[in-house]
């Protein structure tokens, strides 16, 4: 067990903000790069650039990618306000 000095424990909210996970907004294509640039507090261009490079020079961005994708999970459960609207 880690013991942590009086004023630094961990509130629930800090260490949610900082944990993995895929954004339901801002999303291009899964939402990989999106969690990781807000967990890292990155621009989320620039992860995608990245990831386009990596894919492009070492051809690993597309591969880490869609491992990532089923990997990470999303930030919330879905609501009715995500699903498409019915013509």
């Amino acid at each position: 067990m880690a013991m942590h000095s009086p004023g630094t424990e961990r509130s629930p909210s800090k260490v949610m903000q900082r944990a993995l996970l895929r954004p339901r907004n801002g999303r291009v294509i899964g939402g990989v790069c999106a969690g990781i640039a807000r967990r890292f507090r990155l621009d989320a261009v620039v992860v995608r650039m990245a990831f386009c490079l990596a894919t492009l020079l070492l051809g690993l961005g597309l591969i880490v990618y869609l491992v990532a994708w089923p990997l990470i999970p999303n930030d919330s459960p879905p609501t009715l306000s995500d699903r498409p609207k019915e013509a």
